[in-house]
């Protein structure tokens, strides 16, 4: 590999940055990988750079000092010399498109099973016990809420009603529809 020279090393804002970076010949650059590492791999790349993205457990070496922007830039070089360096693969934006639903699902879903253990909790309290399943909760926390026979405390009351809609069968199963 050719010896790597520092091609840039002022500050440069956010605004400002691909007009820097257009203005330079086509090179090769790192990039700590963080949550807009990808747009700008793409944005960098469209312009004919090279972009490595490399995760930041690797790039953590190379810190010499306290943490800044300048200290990071300059670790990010060295990491980016290293000849046995892992860099992080390229994503497509249909790629993180899919992994946002992912990760969207699986909020819904560690919401739902929250909400539905603390009520369990609450109804526990008031000597009402069901199995610990989505479905069973779908059934009978419905059920235990609308029974008029049993008499709860007005603020009970009123926390049900707010919460009832959130144990609909629609509310509930919408969390295992969405699938990418």
């Amino acid at each position: 590999m050719p010896q790597a020279n520092c091609v840039l090393q002022w500050r440069v804002r956010r605004e400002s940055l691909l007009e820097v970076i257009d203005a330079l010949p086509p090179c090769r650059s790192g990039i700590e990988a963080c949550a807009g590492a990808f747009f700008w791999q793409r944005r960098f790349e469209a312009l004919g750079h090279e972009v490595k993205i490399i995760a930041p457990q690797y790039v953590k070496p190379f810190v010499k000092r306290q943490k800044n922007d300048r200290n990071d830039a300059e670790a990010i070089c060295t990491a980016l010399r290293q000849p046995n360096m892992r860099f992080v693969p390229k994503k497509a934006i249909e790629q993180q498109d899919i992994q946002l639903l992912h990760r969207a699902r699986r909020r819904l879903v560690n919401h739902r099973t929250a909400l539905v253990s603390q009520m369990r909790g609450i109804l526990l309290d008031r000597g009402f016990g069901f199995a610990k399943s989505i479905g069973r909760a779908r059934r009978m926390i419905p059920q235990i809420v609308a029974d008029r026979t049993t008499t709860w405390p007005s603020s009970a009351a009123r926390c049900s009603e707010v919460f009832l809609p959130f144990f609909t069968r629609s509310t509930l199963a919408s969390t295992s529809s969405i699938s990418a």
